[in-house]
């Protein structure tokens, strides 16, 4: 072997190249105490929703809430799978609920969850492809390219 190191680069490439992307959802430090909840963030006089997020549409909350008018107020722990709440002023003041009860008087917090695909089955992996495959691919063949050579 002539070159052992154009092999140990181009599989550190590659490991490189396919990590870069994944996201990996981590359990939270054993202390931690989620603050993003309806009940936490809504003042006297707000309307609060939950609304669920994956990794396949980040943006499905703010697209559905903020034409709205609302805001968002905080994220909870999560990188492919977390909530969101939004939040804003309610149009009379003296409708709102007390905190945490999604400004209806009475009742539990609103909460929506993102809409599911129907093409969706079962438990999927959060990776995100885009632009990944190709350099796989080029790293790959340029792997077997210098291989090759000797």
């Amino acid at each position: 072997m002539k070159h052992p190191r154009i092999g140990m680069v181009t599989i550190t490439l590659i490991m490189l190249g396919g990590s870069g992307s994944a996201r990996a959802d981590l359990a939270p430090p054993e202390d931690f105490v989620e603050t993003c909840t309806v009940e936490q963030q809504q003042a006297a006089g707000e309307t609060c929703v939950s609304c669920s997020v994956t990794y396949e549409d980040f943006t499905v909350c703010a697209n559905l809430y903020e034409p709205e008018g609302y805001a968002k107020r905080c994220k909870t722990w999560g990188a492919s799978v977390f909530e969101e709440v939004y939040c804003k002023a309610n149009q009379n003041p003296g409708t709102g609920g007390s905190p945490g009860t999604g400004g209806q008087g009475t009742g539990g917090t609103i909460s929506t969850s993102a809409p599911v695909s129907s093409t969706d089955e079962g438990c999927s992996v959060a990776f995100d492809r885009t632009g990944t495959s190709g350099l796989l691919l080029a790293l790959t063949a340029m792997g077997l390219l210098f291989r090759r050579r000797r």
